[in-house]
């Protein structure tokens, strides 16, 4: 037996299944094993013993088990008691959330929005060196699109370099027009 990190109890056996959850047929093994053991069969959440029939993830998230769904479970489980995490009656978004939080949990994850980081944090920002570097490419006939392979840099970002460094002087809208 393997101890039960959430229930501080002995785990007699895991029984998985793969399917739709509306037949719950799939848990006579596991009531065998529970029987055997003298244990109860414990799920997470009531929608990991059964689903509605109309329960699908995108279409109809919100269908919970309905009471004849559960009269089956019962027939189906005979006399064994059934223990859940949450309430029983959580509703779809409780249990999604619990699902989430411990999907979280078990990969080390915090959850949540990402962290906001400083500017510059994926390029450094523009030293002088670099703006000195660039006046002189620029200087030397190279086009902004070639400066900004060269540094890996966009050519706004290059531009607004040579902005900085004031060396060049970008055409106004009037002299763009005019020829």
């Amino acid at each position: 037996m393997l101890p039960c990190k959430r229930r501080r109890e002995s785990v007699a056996g895991v029984e998985r299944y793969v399917g739709s959850g509306i037949d719950p047929t799939w848990l006579v093994p596991a009531v065998i094993t529970v029987q055997q053991h003298g244990a109860k069969l414990f799920a997470e959440t009531t929608d990991r013993f059964i689903r509605n029939p109309n329960f699908y993830s995108s279409k109809y998230p919100d269908a919970q088990a309905r009471d004849a769904d559960l009269y089956w479970l019962r027939c189906c489980t005979e006399k064994v008691t059934l223990i859940t995490d949450l309430h029983p009656d959580a509703s779809p978004s409780e249990v999604k959330a619990y699902h989430s939080k411990r999907g979280q949990e078990c990969k080390g994850l915090p959850g949540g929005r990402p962290k906001k980081y400083p500017r510059g944090k994926y390029h450094s920002r523009a030293t002088n060196s670099d703006l000195a570097k660039v006046a002189t490419l620029r200087e030397g006939g190279k086009s902004i699109r070639e400066i900004a392979r060269i540094f890996d840099r966009s050519s706004s970002t290059i531009q607004g370099w040579l902005r900085k460094s004031q060396v060049y002087e970008f055409p106004t809208q009037a002299q763009q027009t005019t020829p």
